[in-house]
């Protein structure tokens, strides 16, 4: 069994529970199989999919999720009901954001040569996001 580290309330020092403990190489590791999906790249319906699953799989554990966040930061739990509805509302929008974001047509009037002419931009995913949420 790899090693964990407890969590303790900032209130009164109980735990709230264990997590595995995590390195630099195992964020190596995450990065190179993140890495290594994102060359099959996922169509925009695809990922704004996944996104909109998240979204709703973290609606539905919502209190759950805002009960945690209040033992852990020892906040108020309306005050961690709000950051779990917040969570929940970022992953819906960028849901509807990867839907949207599909490229531009332009006009290429800048010169005589392009007169008449349509340039487009496409928008990809070009790389791994790697994020810590803040804590407080």
């Amino acid at each position: 069994m790899s090693e964990t580290i407890q969590v303790r309330s900032p209130y009164d020092g109980s735990e709230i529970g264990e997590l595995p403990k995590h390195t630099g190489i195992d964020v190596d590791k995450a990065v190179t199989v993140a890495t290594k999906a994102l060359r099959e790249q996922l169509p925009a319906w695809q990922r704004a999919e996944i996104l909109h699953e998240a979204a709703r799989a973290m609606s539905e554990g919502r209190e759950e999720l805002a009960r945690i966040i209040s033992a852990e930061s020892a906040k108020p739990i309306a005050t961690a009901r709000t950051e779990a509805s917040r969570a929940v509302s970022t992953f819906e929008w960028s849901s509807i954001a990867a839907r949207r974001l599909a490229g531009e047509m332009l006009p290429m009037e800048g010169s005589m040569e392009s007169a008449g002419k349509l340039a487009y931009t496409l928008r990809v995913p070009i790389g791994v996001v790697g994020a810590i949420s803040p804590f407080n």
